[in-house]
């Protein structure tokens, strides 16, 4: 398979680009499916975290498809005793709020909730146990 300048790379049509395979992805797009693999591992053991924490309360919106909650919505809603409810938004890498986003975790802390925006599994795990007094 011949190597691809990413210039050439990036004005080629999708259609063109296909028949090259993982060879027409440009540095872009092998990043952005390495961070999605990282989020959905990510996601995955937080899932783990709140059930084996009996968290059964719980929102998630699955990185791998398209929510059919509020565009902009975190990725976890988790609702405790005495109507505490801890919202996160989980990134992975360098990756930064959209400006949707960054529009409703403002409106949900405008509203009095707290609203995280967390890199690490070890981050969400802390921030949940001290949020819940747990």
């Amino acid at each position: 398979m011949p190597l691809i300048p990413e210039n050439l790379l990036r004005l080629m049509s999708p259609a063109d680009k296909k028949q090259y395979g993982r060879a027409g992805w440009t540095v872009a797009e092998v990043q952005e499916r390495v961070d999605l693999r990282l989020e959905r591992k990510l996601h995955a053991e937080f899932s783990g975290f709140l059930r084996r924490h009996e968290f059964s309360l719980v929102i998630h919106t699955d990185p791998r498809k398209r929510s059919p909650i509020r565009p902009g919505w975190p990725d976890f809603s988790i609702f405790g005793t005495r109507g505490l409810t801890l919202f996160i938004e989980l990134k992975v890498g360098q990756n930064q709020c959209t400006a949707v986003q960054e529009e409703v975790i403002a409106e949900l802390r405008a509203a009095g909730f707290t609203a995280l925006v967390l890199h690490t599994y070890k981050d969400a795990v802390e921030a949940t146990l001290d949020f819940f007094s747990l």
